[in-house]
Order: structure tokens, then sequence, then C-alpha cells
């Protein structure tokens, strides 16, 4: 049941392009203590994975009074998305296999009560690579853990995982969305429309709304912008131009993953869209 106040909400996913099966499959959650303990994020590309595990991570943090959730404006939103919650912890370093002894830290360190929420999450990256000894390790958390954690099993190949594993989990299976599909949010709807009509103060005003977007989404905004407009290079009367401003949509997606500052890449974004070179 939901807390207090927060009966009739709904998810947030306008990060997430497409995947409407995920969207539907996640439709009754209506707040961070009726997420599941654990799922599976399997598929699609590393970035479209880190979307949802980041948009369901702020959700069972959120303590927003609106009726969509993740907020992004609350203090665990905004400590979320700086990377600064000591709620959340990412296992690992996302490249080497998660081994025993960090599965069995992480055990430790589960039945420590969250420091400022309800729950607790843990992210668990590239957890198709972990070998038996390890998985093993986890399917005993899974089975006992306390109700408050929260367990993001990230990965490629959502069956490289035992079955054991896998029955405990909801499993999120992501569809990658080739460039034709690629949706562009409200929000890059705008960008792209002042981009492309040149049009300055619009493309100020809708940068500022970047504040509120994470690492992830940010990244993924960027990349979509620089297809959309690669993609109205046939049909464009100055196409250096916007090939130059797609490059600046690469470099800004590349800032974004390397954790730059929202604020910073809306000016980088203004101040580089407004370039001579780029308006002739």
């Amino acid at each position: 049941m939901s807390p207090k106040g927060e009966r009739g909400k709904t998810m947030d996913f306008s990060a997430l392009a497409g995947n409407a099966r995920i969207k539907n499959q996640l439709r009754t959650v209506d707040s961070g203590d009726a997420l599941s303990h654990a799922y599976i994020i399997a598929g699609a590309s590393d970035a479209e994975r880190a979307i949802l595990a980041g948009a369901i991570t702020r959700a069972a943090l959120c303590h927003g009074e609106g009726n969509l959730f993740p907020c992004g404006v609350c203090i665990p939103c905004k400590k979320a998305l700086a990377g600064i919650h000591p709620d959340i912890m990412v296992v690992g370093d996302g490249e080497k296999p998660i081994s025993v002894g960090e599965v069995r830290q992480l055990r430790s360190d589960t039945y420590i009560r969250p420091n400022e929420g309800r729950r607790k999450v843990y992210l668990l990256p590239r957890s198709d690579r972990m070998n038996a000894s390890a998985q093993n390790a986890l399917l005993k958390l899974l089975e006992d853990g306390p109700a408050y954690a929260l367990f993001l099993l990230i990965a490629e190949n959502g069956q490289g995982m035992l079955e054991t594993i896998r029955s405990r989990c909801e499993r999120l299976e992501l569809v990658s969305q080739s460039e034709d599909e690629t949706v562009l949010t409200e929000q890059g709807q705008a960008i792209l429309s002042a981009i492309l009509g040149r049009d300055e103060l619009a493309l100020f005003r809708a940068s500022m709304s970047m504040e509120k977007l994470g690492r992830e989404e940010l990244a993924s905004l960027f990349a979509a912008l620089s297809r959309h407009i690669a993609r109205a290079l046939p049909t464009s009367e100055h196409p250096r131009r916007l090939m130059a401003a797609a490059e600046l949509m690469a470099q800004l997606g590349a800032a974004a993953a390397l954790n730059a500052n929202p604020g910073q890449l809306a000016g980088w974004l203004c101040g580089g869209i407004s370039d001579p070179q780029l308006l002739k």
C-alpha cells in the first residue's frame, strides 16, 4: 500500500524513449515502497539501461508531493541526481566483474538501515559477468534481505544470470530504439526547434530546464539531438552549420556522461549555438 499522501502517483519515464511494455509493466507502481525488492535491467544500450536504473533509483527515494515521481526537485531527488545520496550504493567499479568479496560487503551494508529515506538502493552493473560463486552469494541476499533494500541488477544479457537469480527478480527487458524510432522529449523538441530556427532566446529558455536532468538523461538528450539535427542535413540550406551543431551535441553528450554540471552544459549549448561560425 502507498504511504499516506502518495496514493494515485505515476512513475515518470519521460527520459526513456519507447519501451511501452516496460512502462506498462510498472504502471501499477504508485510509490517508492511499491517497487519490487529486485529488478534485472537488461537489453538495449548502456545508456538506456542507465536511464531506467536512474529513474527507478530516484523513484524509490523521491519525497515529492506532485502526481509524478521521481519529481526531480525534492531533496532526495536532487541528491540522487548529484550522486551524493547516502542510501544509494554502486557495487564494484562497473568494469571488472563483481566478486564474492564485494557481494559479502554488500550483505553487511544491507542490514544497516537507510540513512535518510525509507529504502536503500544497490546498483550492480555488469551483473551478468558475475561468476557462479558471486551469484550464489547474492542469491541468499535476494531471498532473505530486508524489505527496505532494493537491488538493481544491470546486465547486457539477462539470460547470462543463473535461473535461481532470475526467478527472484522482476525482469525489465529493454528494447533498443533505432534512429528512426528515437523520440525526443518535449524539452528536446523545444531545443531542436530553437536550433533549427536559429532562435537564441527560445534556446536559452529551453536550456534552463536542463538543471532538473541527471547525467544519463542529459547524455540521452544530447545523443538524440545530434541524430535529429544530422537527419535534417539533406534538406537544409545551411548544412555546414547543422553539421557543426550535430558535432556540438555529441561533445555535450560526452561531457554529460562524464558528469559535467547541467548549468555548465546549458551555457556551453547556448554559447556554442550563438557562435558566429554556426550562424553562417
